[in-house]
């Protein structure tokens, strides 16, 4: 702990160093400053690198240099930061300004006569010392939306090896005296055996600001290994009302130990751009909870933002002393607190009580027709705990019933009462819901059951279209699983991950006398820092792991799915890979053979989100006859032909149209599946000659850039577009200049 508090000690005075030498940077736009983003957000698997100032909706205004130095680099992309200028200062950092509307005069000129050398828009120039020398205060752009398709100025500050740092630690502050903001605290399970609340699955703890205590959320129960992440934000006051910010420090402690620490302040391009998926929750994100911050060290994270903490730092293992550099804890209570902080210094405090205990499981639980009591075993024996009773007549709203206290092997209690469901649970932990009907209902009820593949386990969910008279018997060959109550028509249960026993048996009875009794063949294949392959049962689809290509071992699987009703077909069959939930450290090939009788060149991989299929690529190998992309994760993906052209028209000069000599060039063009997403797929050509052209693809649209004025008389303006699978449009605009 000393060793902790004399880094923090370290990294501040650094903070205040760092922030004296700058002290005399101007503020990069003629405007009032104020932010609608900052340093180390999450970006699309990446890092936010800088800070997004905020320009009100508006283009054009003034960039300035913030100290003496020169243009050292110039690029021009309709994509990422659209039209950029890097700027050397005298101090050896980089000052970047992205988005950009135009470029000063100079170099305006420079990035010309490239684009008209090369015959493209895209450009990246390196330019020597002399050759574009800016003073402090000189305006070097203008504010714009390029690349972005929002106004607003991006800047970033680097250092000698042009890492980002944060901006609000080196010399560009603004005025902040608001408090972040704690929202939400997530315990997450990180194996198999890891309980919260006694379920095997992320618990979140809602919190609320109370007076004199800071942020405040309900207990939680733990048990094994667990992890804490945390959903905040801040606030500047230029833009309190309307921007949500990122915090600058995070800490978590458990009674007086501070297990964990991060600082935003500085980190590497050189691939810990992407570590951002070990820094914030991944799992959670791909379930749409976007915004945790993990409050640990997960393998493969090398960012420079926890001052030399170990991998493993922040980890609490519940009950247990397991390997690593996770913290023991104790069974009973301990407080356990998250601090945020923003880079001025406003500081606050959450406070959440853990209570460590072994989960107790219900066993054989029934209710007895007679005497209406309900009755069960204990998964081991207990001391003297509360057990609550409760009755439902939809399954949804609960009224309490009663509560007992129960010891020993196992209970009975009396539940007598005109509900259609019981629910019996300990006060933090698992339960049970039986329905109290008898007899037959409705006919064509009956239950089902789905795997679901997690990090070193499988969760395995049971779910009847009619209540369950008994909770499902579920087991494998080394014993019966614990099952819990999810509602009063599911249960879930979890085991590990294991290629040498992957048989599981399920049975279940319901209320209208259907049943299920089935063994499911949880099959997965491991995957490894080395290099290793999977592929589907039918040999249709394939993962090729090059080594080094993921963070940590795991297992992996590849089965056919179903797609929600509506949904496009693919070509052939969709595929889930799991688990979905694991990020990748590069690119991972997954691979379809191209289904007989597909021309490979029309198809592309999709992958299926909420919004329905969206195009990942078209890597085609003509040898093996497969069709496939580099992905970062894992999902749902299939095969999709895309045999149609894109949308292409010359809106400006219209055909058959008199115009000036200089006049505009605005062509719309549109591709609903495999998408334009290269310049090289659009040709400009104004009577037989290239023509530079800028695309915005946030807007469906291409200008095209002339540098001389059109002699009168006719002219012919040809444009060709193609999608990424080749489909093409031309589109023919005859005009004459007066």
């Amino acid at each position: 702990m000393r060793t902790l508090r004399l880094v923090l000690l370290l990294s501040c005075l650094a903070s205040v160093f760092s922030t004296t030498i700058a002290e005399s940077y101007l503020w990069p736009l003629d405007a009032p400053p104020a932010l609608t983003s900052t340093y180390a957000e999450y970006r699309f698997g990446r890092f936010h690198a800088g800070l997004d100032v905020k320009t009100w909706g508006k283009e054009g205004y003034p960039c300035v240099a913030v100290a003496d130095g020169y243009v050292w680099r110039v690029r021009t992309s309709p994509w990422g930061y659209g039209k950029a200028i890097y700027l050397k200062l005298e101090d050896g950092r980089t000052a970047v300004y992205a988005h950009l509307a135009a470029f000063e005069e100079r170099v305006e000129k420079v990035v010309s006569a490239e684009q008209d050398r090369r015959g493209a828009y895209s450009v990246n120039l390196f330019l020597p010392p002399g050759q574009i020398p800016v003073k402090r205060g000189d305006v070097v752009a203008f504010s714009g939306s390029t690349g972005s398709g929002y106004p607003h100025l991006h800047f970033e500050i680097r250092d000698r090896q042009q890492r980002p740092m944060n901006p609000l630690v080196n010399g560009f502050g603004v005025k902040d005296t608001i408090e972040p903001t704690l929202l939400e605290l997530a315990f997450i399970p990180l194996d198999a055996e890891a309980r919260v609340d006694g379920r095997n699955v992320p618990i979140h703890r809602v919190l609320r600001w109370e007076q004199g205590k800071g942020f405040v959320g309900q207990p939680v129960s733990l048990w094994g290994r667990v992890g804490v992440a945390v959903k905040v934000y801040d606030r500047a006051d230029a833009s309190a009302l309307t921007n949500k910010l990122a915090p600058y420090r995070l800490a978590l402690s458990v009674g007086n130990d501070r297990l964990f620490m991060s600082t935003y302040q500085l980190f590497s391009y050189d691939r810990q751009v992407y570590e951002v998926d070990l820094d914030r929750n991944f799992g959670l994100t791909r379930k749409g909870k976007k915004g945790f911050h993990n409050l640990f060290l997960l393998p493969g994270n090398t960012l420079p933002l926890y001052d030399g903490l170990p991998i493993g730092s922040g980890v609490i293992d519940a009950g247990l002393e397991l390997p690593g550099a996770g913290t023991t804890m104790a069974i009973g209570t301990h407080p356990l607190t998250v601090m945020a902080e923003d880079a001025l210094g406003n500081r606050v405090v959450a406070h959440v009580e853990i209570q460590v205990r072994r989960p107790v499981y219900l066993r054989d639980v029934a209710i007895e027709p007679e005497s209406g009591s309900i009755s069960g075993r204990f998964s081991r024996a207990i001391e003297a705990q509360s057990l609550v009773v409760e009755g439902s007549t939809d399954g949804k709203r609960w009224e309490w019933l009663k509560t007992a206290r129960v010891r020993g092997d196992g209970f009975s209690v009396d539940a007598s009462g005109s509900f259609d469901f019981l629910r019996v649970r300990f006060a933090d932990g698992p339960s049970a819901i039986l329905s109290t009907a008898s007899g037959e209902s409705e006919a064509g009820a009956s239950p089902s059951v789905e795997t679901s593949l997690g990090q070193g386990r499988a969760h395995v969910s049971i779910t009847s279209t009619s209540p369950m008279v008994a909770p499902p018997l579920v087991e494998r060959d080394d014993g019966v699983l614990d099952v819990i109550a999810v509602d009063a028509y599911r249960y879930e249960a979890v085991v590990a991950t294991d290629p040498d026993r992957p048989h599981v048996s399920v049975r279940v009875a319901n209320v209208d006398g259907g049943s299920l009794d089935t063994t499911l063949v949880v099959e997965s294949s491991p995957v490894r820092p080395t290099r290793s392959r999977i592929q589907s049962d039918d040999g249709v689809v394939s993962a090729t792991f090059d080594a080094g290509s993921v963070y940590w071992p795991f297992y992996a699987r590849i089965e056919r799915t179903k797609l929600p009703d509506g949904a496009e077909p693919p070509i052939g069959h969709a595929y889930r890979l799991e688990p979905d939930g694991v990020p990748f450290r590069s690119l991972v090939p997954v691979h379809f053979k191209v289904p007989e009788g597909e021309d490979r060149l029309k198809l592309g991989l999709y992958k299926w989100t909420t919004k329905g299929w969206v195009f990942v690529w078209n890597d085609v190998d003509s040898t093996r006859n497969t069709v496939g992309a580099g992905v970062r994760h894992f999902s749902v993906y299939a095969l999709l032909r895309d045999d149609v052209p894109p949308e292409v028209s010359i809106r400006k000069p219209a055909d058959g149209s008199r115009t000036v000599r200089n006049p505009e060039i605005e062509v719309a063009l549109k591709d609903s599946l495999s998408g334009i997403p290269m310049e090289e797929l659009i040709d400009f050509e104004l009577n037989g000659k290239t023509v530079v052209f800028e695309y915005d693809p946030e807007g469906d649209v291409a200008r095209g850039l002339l540098r001389q004025d059109l002699s009168t008389g006719a002219h012919e303006l040809v444009v060709r577009v193609r999608d990424t699978n080749g489909n093409e449009s031309v589109a023919t605009s005859r005009f004459i200049v007066e």
